[in-house]
Order: C-alpha cells, then structure tokens, then sequence
C-alpha cells in the first residue's frame, strides 16, 4: 500500500483542535505545531484531602473571538486521554455555534495529559489522583477561576450561562459534570459519550465487523487467526512479529495493536483505508497477514500511531517515567483501575484475534501496575447512572458506523435528552465535533442543525434566571461524589 502519509490527517483536522483525534495521530501532531498560545490554572492535586495543600499546574485555552461581553455565554470544551494544543476553532461545530451566540470558548486539558502532568514519575502512589472524579473537580475548579476572571476583566455578573461539549471519554465527563454539577453548566452537548463503564466492551468488535461488511470482516478475521497459528510456532514467531515491526512485543500485546491497527480507520470514518487493501490482497491471492503488516507499518504508524508499536508493549507501560508526549501509561491505569472499555474479541465472529479476551486484560494490568488492579465498573455505572444517567438538557449523538456507539445513549432519554445516530456513509466517532463542510451529509447536517436549536433554548431558557454564580467550596462537594470508591484507590 502505497504511503498516503496526509489524507487522513487533513481529512480530520478541519477547523477544529479538539482532542477527538487519535493522542500520536499525524493529525494530532499537526495540531501540536499550530497551537494556541496557552494559559495556566494552579489545580489542587487532591480535591478529596483538604490537608493535600499540593498543586500542578493545568493548561486550558480561551478562545474571544466572538465573545459578547460582559455576559455572553460560555462553551466549556472538555478534554480527555491526550494532549490538547488549543480551543475548538473557527470551522468547528462549537466554533460555528460561539460566533452564533457571541460565546467564551474554554478548553481544559485533562489532567496526566499533555503539559497537565502532576508528576513524571507515575507509580501506584503517583497515579492515585487520575480519576474521573478529580477530574470533574478540576472542571468546577476552573469554572469558578473563569467565572472570577469574567467579573473582575469585564464586569460580569457571574451569570454567564455555561454549555459543555465533549466527544468521547471527554463526552461522558461534559455529561457527568452535567449530572454531578447541574447548577454550573446548564446543558452539554455529548458526542460519541462511552457512558457506560465496561471491563470487557465486546460489542465494539461485534459493531466493528458490522460496520466494515461480511467481506472485510472476513479477510481480517482470517488474517488475525492465520497470525496466532505463526505466533503459536516458535520457528514463525519472530518473522512474524518483524513484519509489524514489533520485535519486542508479546504476543498479547502485538493482537492489542493489531486491532487497534484496522479498528481506528473505522472509528474515524475510514474504512475504507483498511478494507481495499484486504480486499486486493485477496484478489491478486497475496498473503492476508503481510497484507495486514503492510497496512500497518506504511499507513497506521505514519498517520494514526506515530509511537509505533512501542506504546502498546507491557513492559514499556510498566516503566515509571514518562514525558508529556506519551499517554499509554495515563489511559492504560484509567482503564485497569476506573474505566475498563476494553475491546475485547466479540463472542461470535470476531473480527480482532480471539485471544484478544479478558485473560489477556487482566493478566496486562497485573503486569504494568501489580496486583489487584482491575476496574470496579459496577461501582462507576451506579455512581453516573451509566446509560441511564439523570440527566436534563443533554444531547446525545452517535455516528451510526461507530463501534463504541453500544457504550453509550442510543435512544432519548425523554424531552430534554435526545439522542440522535448520524445514519451516514463514513459517520463514526465524535463525527459532529469535526470540521463543519458544505458536503456534510444531509443526516449529520440535520443533527447538528438539532444540536443549534437545543443550545439555543438553552441558552434561553437560563438568560431569565436569577439565579447567582456558584460560590460554594471544592470542600463542600456533593457527597456522592465524595463518597464513591473507585475515586480512592490507595496507594500500594
């Protein structure tokens, strides 16, 4: 296959620098190169521990192009598990709706991401404070900041209506923070919200061969299972795993890359990149595996995962030290000790290597970060709500090729929590966050033109109201979110 090192990137990079793109994506690197002069928030290190006096120091990004002052409305971008290089910008979906409505744009990078690093070194001890419940206090913390900034640079009265958006992870931390914080943000807007904590998300495979056709499925099912019959032979192993320039991967690892390798093409609406290579391998009879490598190594490593394959490798996870432009270790713990979402080999006709399974997980978590780390998820879906949240002025979208679409709403929640699938040709994840084009399809040009009028009701609903900004301390947190266990996880 031949190196089509920028159709993807400039595909994806639109107007927007929103982090819903790949974390080592050429894309994503491009984004890192044009980014926006940056601002800092002194973020308390533990919002459980009042006696914790410890800082770092938090990046977030403001965007005033169109912002009607001193009361305008603000649009609170969340981020999630990667660096962000600046606010969602002029061609953006959030973009478009902030010229509209005269709105601050604020962008929040997640903290252990990016320059949002509290340590770099990241034991047991260190890690403790990732969570999405410490996350969501930096996000109230960060509103008060801005919500101080506001008053004291413009004269605002504080009651500035706030709308969060975010895709993805970030989605389902905008709709938490909805739910844990409803008297903060007055609506979010939820793209591709994987809302529903999962150790073992088999339905991601399953959606994946539903979403690539019978054929395609096929010809990378039968290229996973002809590669573990060569990583089960000793004497085929090693030129195995050369092939995918993963030498010093195990096998488990090297199955992990492999289905991230043909899935990420699909999540971001690319199936094609993945499928016509496949499909011309059978045609002229070539080898299905080496057609896979190739893939792999002259498109996947340039484009969506310029780490290569070291980021997938257990004993580099393990490794304590990390430097701001890698994320596996931060995700990886997310994921063993909160989160779980892992895509795991669907039970019938599965497309990744049915290896791939929750053995695997839990025998990598137990290698990168000891024992007895592994996700309480029922604890997180009870505290949230799951797929069920309780939530008012929520909108939920999915791409109807997506295949983390099953983590998250699917079907409206009531009045005031619709949810909308874009059913369109290359719709998949986070696809209405992306740059805004004249040849949209139709569906995904209705459900955002959707989005608008929500936010603008929103936005009305809230412009009468008399109520004051939030003064409360970060001390005096609701005790649900205090109390929930999966926040706590003590240190080893």
């Amino acid at each position: 296959m031949p190196r089509r090192l920028a159709l993807l990137p400039l595909a994806l990079l639109g107007g927007a620098r929103a982090n819903t793109l790949p974390p080592r994506s050429a894309a994503a690197l491009a984004l890192k190169a044009q980014a926006q002069p940056a601002h800092w928030f002194s973020q308390q290190l533990d919002h459980f521990n009042a006696n914790d006096t410890r800082s770092f120091d938090q990046r977030y990004y403001l965007d005033e192009t169109h912002f009607r002052a001193p009361d305008g409305p603000v649009f609170l971008y969340v981020s999630g598990e990667a660096p962000l290089y600046g606010a969602p910008a002029a061609g953006s979906s959030i973009g478009e709706l902030a010229a509209e409505h005269g709105a601050l744009v604020v962008a929040v990078e997640h903290r252990y991401y990016g320059d949002s690093l509290p340590f770099t070194y990241l034991d047991l001890d260190n890690l403790a404070y990732l969570n999405s419940g410490q996350a969501l206090l930096d996000l109230a913390a960060v509103h008060s900041f801005v919500t101080a900034q506001l008053r004291d640079r413009h004269g605002a009265s504080g009651r500035n209506t706030w709308v969060a958006f975010g895709g993805s992870y970030a989605g389902a931390l905008a709709t938490w923070f909805r739910v844990k914080f409803p008297s903060l943000v007055h609506g979010v807007v939820a793209s591709s919200a994987t809302l529903e904590a999962r150790a073992s998300y088999e339905a991601f495979d399953a959606q994946l061969g539903h979403t690539v056709g019978p054929a395609c499925a096929d010809a990378l099912r039968r290229a996973m299972l002809q590669l573990d019959e060569l990583l089960a032979r000793p004497e085929h192993a090693a030129a195995a795993k050369r092939a995918f320039e993963a030498d010093a991967l195990q096998d488990g690892d090297l199955r992990l890359l492999l289905g991230d390798a043909h899935s990420m093409a699909v999540q971001y609406g690319y199936k094609e990149l993945i499928c016509e290579p496949m499909a011309a391998a059978e045609r002229e009879g070539r080898d299905l595996v080496m057609a896979l490598a190739n893939y792999t190594t002259s498109f996947f490593y340039p484009t969506l995962e310029q780490g290569g394959s070291r980021e997938y490798a257990t004993e580099y996870l393990a490794t304590l030290t990390v430097d701001p432009s890698t994320t596996g270790r931060q995700w990886r713990y997310q994921q063993c000790a909160e989160l779980g979402w892992f895509a795991n080999a669907a039970p019938v006709n599965p497309v990744r290597s049915p290896l791939l399974n929750e053995a695997y997980q839990r025998a990598a978590c137990e290698a990168i970060f000891g024992a007895g780390v592994w996700p309480d998820t029922e604890s997180v879906n009870r505290h949230y709500g799951g797929k069920q949240p309780q939530v008012t002025n929520a909108f939920f979208t999915h791409g109807v090729e997506d295949p983390w679409q099953h983590a998250g709403v699917r079907q409206s929640l009531g009045p005031s929590a619709p949810a909308r699938i874009a059913e369109c040709a290359g719709c998949s994840h986070c696809v209405d966050l992306r740059h805004v084009s004249d040849d949209d399809p139709q569906p995904l040009k209705t459900i955002r033109a959707e989005i608008g009028v929500h936010v603008r009701r929103w936005l009305e609903e809230a412009a009468p109201s008399t109520r004051g900004p939030w003064r409360g301390s970060l001390q005096e947190q609701p005790a649900a979110l205090q109390s929930a266990p999966f926040f706590s996880l003590a240190a080893r």
